[in-house]
């Protein structure tokens, strides 16, 4: 969402009505600092990633999380 930062993203998606509302959402930042994951976790984020990315451990992720993500 280009006209949103990540945590208000996260805040919207959440606060939307069901089944919509518990879409996994994975935080990808470029920071390492502990303070704005917490912020995006709070926000309503499932995972927080720190890049560089690595297509194995996020490949691993979205796995994880589509396994127990019930269909739209």
């Amino acid at each position: 969402m280009p006209v949103a930062s990540r945590p208000a993203a996260a805040k919207r998606i959440r606060a939307t009505a069901a089944p919509k509302c518990s879409v996994p959402i994975v935080g990808l930042t470029t920071s390492e600092d502990p303070t704005e994951k917490e912020v995006m976790l709070k926000a309503g984020m499932d995972i927080v990633y720190v890049k560089p990315l690595v297509q194995a451990v996020l490949r691993s992720i979205l796995r994880e999380y589509l396994k127990s993500a019930s269909p739209f």
